[in-house]
């Protein structure tokens, strides 16, 4: 009989996601001109996007579009690098690797971890 591996899984919860995400990367100039292979890097994975970020009654997943379609500011939290933050948004916002729902439901997300309003 052979000895069989438990194998070890991690749970993913809120927190741990929440963690991950709660601070942008130092994004490159390469990739805010070609903004390739964000998935995962730069935007949340959809799996890992809480649902209510895929509603178009989300405030932060509108603010997400309206950034997209035309442009403005955001109001960074104090403990978040503002210059990562827009460096990291303009990234993901930029990209045509994700379709256009999954963009604005991860950009939402992460405005909702960074900024202080949606408004």
């Amino acid at each position: 009989m052979a000895n069989k591996k438990k194998q070890h899984t991690k749970t993913v919860t809120s927190k741990n996601l929440k963690n991950k995400w709660s601070s942008p990367i130092l994004v490159t100039d390469i990739d805010i001109a070609f903004p390739g292979n964000i998935i995962g890097r730069l935007l949340p994975p959809m799996a890992d996007i809480p649902e209510e970020f895929s509603s178009s009654e989300n405030k932060w997943r509108n603010k997400a579009s309206r950034l997209f379609f035309n442009g403005g500011g955001i109001d960074i939290k104090p403990d978040i690098n503002k210059s990562h933050a827009i460096r990291h948004l303009r990234a993901c916002l930029g990209s045509f690797e994700p379709k256009h729902e999954h963009k604005v439901a991860g950009v939402g997300y992460l405005l909702s971890l960074w900024c202080n309003s949606p408004e």
